[in-house]
Formats: structure tokens, C-alpha cells, sequence
């Protein structure tokens, strides 16, 4: 569908208006009457003041002042698709920003509590035939909480499952967290958890909303440093309450700004981590201020990098440098740096926005390149940011002992060691005597979940 407009007539006719096109912006609406018609079909250049012709059994009339007015709504196109034999309806939003998700969404019929748990059965075993155990859910609403909760009481989660429940800005803080208490005592396993609360400190780059320490170089008149989305002030009273309540949570921060507001938010709560128990995460971390990363360590906060971001794709090849400038974007991912001042730090995929591949995510950790070394259009592609690639040994902690040191469950997963729970991924390969460039090419032989394999390939 089209931009719609509405031409407002500035006068009654006794009979019904068939109106007709003063120029060919405007089709034939059959059996309209009234002050208002939509007219399908007009650009926003369009919008201005027509005279209304009419069309009639009482014969030709023009109305005065008639007003064209387009509005400014993207175009919305609707398309079919069919997933088995089930048809379902698709639609493609011509927006640019953050909405144009919740845009989309808001066109798509609600799934059926069957179609939802269907979708997450899915998605898990292709975790699970890529090697994953165990996962952080990082943005369970409720009808995802309900498809886990299914799931885990018929016996079928094919990995084990931490959920963080998320916050909403706009609504209340203790509504919120009186619903996350009662969520989080509905079910708990030694497959699933809710134990968690995501909480969206900035947003991503291309709607300029990541939060930075200082402005942004491209438009710093206009767009500032960026704004918390949830103010400091509220957030250090909401940490330490959740903190209070033995939830762990997981921050959204991209930008410097967020990750300084997160930390502050964590050492204000007096927050300690103790063995045994979850741990919080700050995810994305694209920017860190050098004063900031020893707080990581000493603070016993989870630093949560997706390594599939560490190339030079148009985000952090021309994105970047355009909104940060030269020299913060040099500095981009500092997850080596962290490995060294002994911070824990976790592998993520940010899926479905990125790929999930461990395989992929530990070749790009290791080569700071596309898996292959060619870009998704064949290209052979150069090394971004060389000095910032990690070990073989670093980033396989990242995504095995270091991912259960964050579920607080290091004392039973993460290594082999006997007595552990057999946890395990198999590989068609050696991976300390595969080339780093040459690590997407091997596969996933098997995953075994407590000392059963729940996928063979």
C-alpha cells in the first residue's frame, strides 16, 4: 500500500460524491459522501489546495478550498508467505529508525501460543546443532517465557536456558518488579531459569541513540551525546533494588555513555557477586573509555562482546568513524584488552540480528575478518583493527567456562573435569590444528546435553 492522504471538500452536496480528478492524482470513489476522502496513490509533494470536482446524478459541481493533505506514515507492503501448509502474512515498512521493528510488528497477526513454542522449538535446536548448551535469552517476553515454561515441562528444551525478563521505561517500577518476582517463582529447573532482567540503556547507530561520554562528531548540534533511556538516578535506585532481590541483570549499552551509567548504577548497589550465583552483564560494549575497563574486573561484571561485530562491515567501517570519529572508533571492541586486566568475558551472538555460529564467531575472534576471509559478496575482505584480535585459548574460554562462570554454575560446567556435568560440543576437527581462517569449515559432529547427545549430525 501506498503513502495515504486525505482531501478534505470544503463543501456539502445533496447527493452522493463521485469525485473526480482534477488532475491524475485522484481515482473514482464510488458512493463517497462527506467532508473527507482518502486518496491512495499521493506523494508528500503532492499536499496542497485542489478544487474538488464532482461527479453526479445532479450533475457537474466544484467545491471551494478543497485541502490535500499527505501524511507522512511509511508506506506499509503486505506479502504473502507459507511456512508447511500454513500461510502467513509478511510486511515490508519503508521507514528508516528505531520503530520501524515494532512498525512491522505491529502489522503481523499475534502467533498462537502452538505457533510460538513451535518457532522457539526451532530456534533451539539450531542452537543445539550448532553446539550450544546452554543459552541467555536475552529478551523473554511473556509469550516466550510461556513457550520455554511448555517446552521444559514436556522434557524438550534441547539446551539449558537462562531468561531475562525485560524492563520497560514507560511503565512503573514496582508493578514491574512485582510482576518479575511472580515470573520468576513459576518455574525453575535444572534446564531453565528466570532469574534474569534486561534492562536497554542506548540503542545502535544508525538512529544515533547510542550514548556516549562525549558528542557524536557527525551532528553533534543535533544529536548531543545521545539520552539514557532510563535516567541515572532511576536506574541506580532500580539496580539496587533488583540486585536486592537476587535478580542478575543484563544492560544493553553500545556506547561509552551507557556502560559508565551501568557500571556507576552496579557500584552504587554495593552489588558483590557471590559463588554460586548469576552474575550482571553489560552486552554490545562497543565503546568502552579506558577508565572504565578495570571497573569490569574489580566489579565482577560480565563483559559481553559478539564477536561476529569484530570486522570491517559498514557498520564499523563507515558507520563508526562517521558518528564517533577517528580516534573512538580506533578503540571499537577493546574485548583483548579486558581478557588482559582479568575481566570475565562472554561471547554472544545478538541473534537474530547477527549470526549464532560459535564456529564462525571463534574464526571472526581470532581473524577480525568474515569467516573465509570474503565478505558476503565475494569480496576478499582486509583485517580490521589487527592489534584487537584475541588467542585461540581466550576465545574459547569466552564461550565455554566463562559463559557458566555468568550463570553462576562455574563449579559444575564450562570444563571438562570429572565429576562436571557432561556438557559437551564434538567437533569434525582439531581446532589448535585447524588454521584461524579455515575454522568455519569444520562442523558440529554432535552436542550432548547432561551426558546425552540431543543432536548427531
Amino acid at each position: 500500500m501506498e503513502r495515504p492522504c486525505t482531501r478534505s471538500a470544503g463543501a456539502q452536496h445533496a447527493c452522493a460524491d463521485s469525485p473526480a480528478p482534477p488532475t491524475d492524482l485522484a481515482r473514482a470513489q464510488l458512493g463517497a459522501n462527506g467532508n473527507a476522502l482518502t486518496i491512495a496513490g499521493a506523494q508528500l509533494t503532492d499536499a496542497g489546495t485542489y478544487d474538488v470536482v464532482v461527479a453526479n446524478q445532479c450533475g457537474l459541481a466544484t467545491s471551494a478550498g478543497a485541502v490535500l493533505a499527505v501524511s507522512s506514515e511509511p508506506r506499509i507492503a503486505q506479502a504473502c508467505y507459507t511456512t508447511g501448509t500454513q500461510p502467513r502474512r509478511a510486511v515490508v515498512a519503508d521507514i528508516d529508525g528505531d520503530g520501524a521493528m515494532d512498525l512491522v510488528l505491529s502489522h503481523i497477526p499475534p502467533a498462537t501460543r502452538t505457533e510460538t513454542r513451535e518457532d522457539l522449538r526451532f530456534g533451539l535446536n539450531t542452537l543445539s546443532s550448532d553446539g550450544f548448551t546452554a543459552v541467555v535469552e536475552a529478551m523473554a517476553t511473556p509469550a516466550l517465557v510461556e513457550a520455554y515454561l511448555d517446552l521444559d515441562h514436556d522434557g524438550e528444551l534441547p539446551v539449558r536456558a537462562q531468561l531475562c525478563l525485560p524492563f520497560d521505561p514507560l511503565q512503573a517500577d514496582e508493578t514491574q518488579i512485582n510482576a518479575f518476582l511472580a515470573a520468576r517463582g513459576q518455574h525453575h529447573s535444572d534446564r531453565l531459569a528466570i532469574n534474569c532482567i534486561k534492562l536497554f540503556l542506548d540503542g545502535a547507530y544508525g538512529s544515533h541513540t547510542v550514548v556516549l561520554l562525549s558528542p557524536y562528531s557527525d551532528e553533534p548540534g543535533r544529536f548531543g551525546r545521545g539520552t539514557l533511556f532510563i535516567e541515572q538516578g532511576r536506574l541506580d535506585r532500580l539496580v539496587a533494588r533488583l540486585t536486592h532481590l537476587g535478580f542478575a541483570l543484563h544492560f544493553h549499552a553500545q556506547g561509552d555513555g551507557a556502560v559508565r551509567a551501568a557500571l556507576d548504577a552496579i557500584e552504587a548497589s554495593g552489588s558483590v557477586p557471590k559463588p554460586g550465583e548469576p552474575k550482571h552483564t553489560i552486552a554490545h560494549l562497543c565503546l568502552i573509555d579506558p577508565a572504565d575497563r578495570p571497573r569490569f574486573a574489580r566489579l565482577g561484571v560480565v563483559a559481553n562482546f559478539s564477536p561476529l561485530w569484530a570486522l570491517g562491515d559498514t557498520w564499523e567501517r563507515d558507520f563508526a568513524p562517521r558518528l564517533f570519529g577517528t580516534e573512538r572508533s580506533a578503540m571499537l571492541f577493546p574485548t583483548r584488552e579486558l581478557n588482559a586486566m582479568g575481566a570475565t568475558v562472554v561471547y554472544g551472538s545478538d541473534w537474530p540480528v547477527t549470526g549464532e555460529s560459535a564456529l564462525e564467531g571463534l574464526e571472526t575472534a581470532l581473524t577480525h575478518r568474515y569467516p573465509g576471509g570474503r565478505d558476503p559478496d565475494g569480496i576478499e575482505d582486509t583485517v580490521w583493527h589487527p592489534e584487537g584480535r584475541v588467542s585461540l585459548g581466550d576465545a574459547l574460554a569466552s564461550y565455554t567456562r566463562n559463559g557458566a562462570q555468568l550463570w553462576g554454575d562455574s563449579e559444575r560446567r564450562g570444563v571438562l573435569r570429572a565429576g562436571n556435568v557432561a556438557d559437551l560440543t564434538l567437533l569434525t576437527g582439531t581446532l589448535s590444528a585447524t588454521a584461524p581462517a579455515d575454522i568455519h569449515t569444520l562442523h558440529v559432529a554432535a552436542t550432548v546435553l547432561a551426558g546425552r547427545i540431543v543432536h548427531e549430525r
